[in-house]
């Protein structure tokens, strides 16, 4: 009798490394998918409409916390149209956008490397998050400043 092996759980379906230029926008956009067939790579793609029924979460910290006591760098606000925030369309994208303005202050500068994870939420059941995008996290420290006179 053959034995069947199934991979139970995953970290998160895509993994991204993000450089932060500090100072400067920067995003980082994903398109999940899932196969119409998991076991045939070159099978239809399917992608979901995170419009309707979904919300997200994310933040960027020093380490993973395994508890709220140490505060994240930043937050990222779901639906926002400005400021750290989370876009997600109609045709499956999933953009994670942060102004310059909000890497500017005095703490990034003390800032190296950290983590940061993106969550998906189905609306219909709040306690079942799905963590899309997990990665590290590299500040890559600016130089020019504004001149005063």
């Amino acid at each position: 009798m053959a034995v069947e092996e199934f991979e139970a759980g995953y970290e998160q379906k895509v993994i991204v490394n993000w450089t932060i230029p500090q100072g400067s926008l920067t995003q980082v956009a994903v398109r999940p998918y899932d196969l119409t067939d998991p076991a045939d790579k070159d099978s239809l793609r399917i992608y979901t409409d995170w419009t309707s029924g979904w919300t997200a979460r994310a933040q960027i910290r020093k380490k993973p916390a395994k508890s709220n006591t140490e505060e994240p760098w930043v937050t990222f606000v779901d639906g926002a149209t400005s400021g750290p925030r989370i876009s997600m369309t109609s045709d499956g994208w999933i953009y994670a956008i942060l102004p310059g303005t909000a890497t500017e202050g005095e703490p990034w500068n003390g800032y190296s490397g950290g983590f940061w994870d993106l969550e998906v939420i189905p609306d219909a059941s709040p306690d079942d998050a799905v963590r899309m995008i997990a990665g590290t996290v590299k500040v890559s420290h600016d130089v020019t400043r504004e001149v005063t006179a």
